[in-house]
């Protein structure tokens, strides 16, 4: 007996899932992207799983694009490199997209006593769960600027060493892609304290994006709560 051919869902163009074509792992020309910052925020994304999850067969191909979704990461592109742009200030940064767990919706910190202020913002809930929040611009020393009509503030979420950490981006623009060799020499206008945690400069469209040492922020964000 023929098997019966099952309609193509949304999330699917051209033959291929949307994340692979339209998405971050495509051109990005994806609309959702200026709301959901990656895919996987994406409720396209989600019924995704759902479907596969309900399937009787598994679709190893969709499963394997979940797994790598997950970490961020694609396999073809092992020789790139891609991190999370968003913007402090008058600087546009990059975080690197393998400690970034989720971009979240702006919401106010509840205040901690007597930490209230300076690095700490106090605690915002996460999914249920409530985090720690730390004011980035004041660890990279980063002063603040009147925001644009079309900055969208958010929060971002990022894991590493089974420590979760979220701060306040004035703006997210999206996930930015780059080779090794595109990693360009810091301009020396950048102020000292933010110098010492950028690894480089990456260029993308009409921005120049100063590329954050995870290991430097990380150790940076644990001085601010424990010492």
């Amino acid at each position: 007996m023929a098997r019966e051919s099952v309609p193509l869902p949304v999330h699917v163009v051209d033959g291929h899932y949307c994340w692979r074509t339209i998405g971050v792992y495509g051109d990005r020309s994806c609309q959702r992207l200026k709301e959901y910052v990656h895919c996987r925020n994406c409720p396209m994304f989600a019924g995704a799983a759902r479907e596969a999850l309900n399937r009787p067969v598994v679709n190893t191909a969709l499963e394997e694009d979940m797994r790598i979704s997950v970490f961020g990461l694609e396999r073809r592109s092992e020789q790139r490199k891609s991190v999370l742009a968003f913007k402090l200030g008058a600087e546009w940064l990059g975080l690197d997209t393998h400690v970034l767990a989720e971009v979240a919706t702006d919401r106010a910190a509840r205040r901690i006593a007597h930490r209230a202020g300076g690095l700490i913002e106090g605690m915002v809930n996460i999914r249920g769960e409530l985090q720690l929040c730390l004011a980035l611009s004041s660890v990279l020393e980063i002063e603040s600027v009147t925001p644009a009509s079309r900055d969208r503030p958010r929060l971002v979420v990022a894991k590493k060493d089974n420590a979760t950490w979220v701060f306040r981006a004035q703006h997210v623009r999206g996930v930015v892609g780059y080779g090794a060799g595109q990693l360009g020499a810091p301009p020396a206008r950048l102020g000292e304290a933010l110098k010492q945690h950028v690894l480089g400069i990456v260029r993308a469209e009409n921005i120049s994006i100063s590329v954050l040492s995870t290991e430097s922020v990380f150790e940076a964000f644990q001085r601010a709560v424990f010492e």
